[in-house]
């Protein structure tokens, strides 16, 4: 897969989480005959396992050192992060969300062989900040026939410890139309413009699904990726996660790119576990393997230094959600 390619991975990941929001906003009439565009959206997304009001969120993923593929040596990777999230009802105007978090990011490498020129510890530790706006209304009255809309507009900076954090940034505008096509089936079409490390801004477009299947399963697009969910009892649900992650990092100017830019993309596989705590609280546990990873080290120029692909890897996790 080319960089280029790779690249637009992580955009749509925003892109088509938005859809979901989108494809569930809508608006019942009150006693007066005006829509209450906030409460129907808030209904929606919390039919869809989204959460609209104050939360905050934590969650710790360790992948176990897995073999460079056909070379000598090992890498393992622990990431934790934590999520601060709230909104604003707007009455007939719709909901005013604001999404923020701060990951940390570290890659252990042992025994490598002869990549990443020569360095058995290319990379230190990776910080990233993410802040996202978003609105979610309706075009027009009427939830069964009107098209729902979000609008979000984002910054995150991905940067080695040590980096600059402005060398890190980059940005996502878009909008998203979302409609429930069947009582049990919302699609939603949108565009995003986004920029990126070291390269130009692209414009894209997305996609959307959130099916019921049956009254206990559930099939969602999450990011790039596909999500089926069984509800197990009111309490607990076990799901089957499969999803392509890309991440770009902007390397410092003391380790072995220089500048550049370290880059991360990998398919996950995984079962989720989760318990509710209460109302909007929950408690998740993964176990999954990584069934393709690579690793990427490109200098500032944007040509390529070295990359390595990984065995198979098990991944595990945890992470907990108080709503409040």
């Amino acid at each position: 897969m080319g960089a280029r390619v790779r690249r637009l991975v992580p955009i749509l990941a925003v892109i088509l989480s938005a859809v979901l929001v989108s494809a569930c906003a809508g608006t019942p009439r009150g006693g007066d005959g005006a829509p209450d565009i906030a409460a129907k959206a808030e209904r929606g997304m919390k039919a869809a396992g989204l959460h609209s009001g104050p939360s905050v969120s934590f969650e710790s993923f360790y992948a176990l050192p897995a073999d460079i593929h056909n070379e000598r040596g090992e890498v393992a990777v622990a990431e934790a992060q934590i999520g601060l999230n709230g909104g604003v009802p707007l009455g007939k105007f719709g909901f005013l969300g604001l999404e923020s978090s701060y990951e940390w990011r570290s890659y252990q490498f042992n025994d490598l062989e002869r990549h990443f020129d020569g360095d058995d510890s290319p990379v230190g530790d990776f910080h990233t900040v993410d802040l996202v706006g978003s609105w979610v209304g309706l075009l027009g009255t009427d939830i069964k026939k009107d098209w729902g809309i979000v609008a979000r507009l984002g910054v995150r900076s991905s940067v080695e410890a040590g980096a600059d954090f402005g060398d890190g940034l980059s940005g996502l505008g878009l909008v998203i139309f979302g409609k429930q096509v069947h009582k049990k089936l919302r699609l939603g079409v949108g565009l995003g413009v986004a920029t990126r490390l070291d390269d130009d801004a692209m414009v894209i477009p997305a996609l959307g699904l959130d099916w019921e299947i049956t009254d206990s399963i559930r099939a969602r697009i999450v990011g790039p990726g596909l999500e089926v969910t069984k509800r197990l009892d009111p309490e607990r649900t076990i799901a089957l996660i499969a999803r392509y992650d890309f991440r770009t990092f902007r390397l410092d100017d003391d380790g072995a790119g220089k500048g550049g830019i370290f880059e991360d993309d990998r398919i996950p596989v995984m079962l989720r576990f989760t318990q509710s705590l209460g109302e909007s609280s929950e408690l998740g546990l993964y176990l999954g393997a990584d069934v393709v990873r690579r690793l990427e080290l490109l200098d500032d120029d944007g040509d390529r230094i070295d990359r390595v692909s990984t065995d198979l890897g098990v991944v595990l996790g945890a992470s907990v959600n108080f709503g409040f």
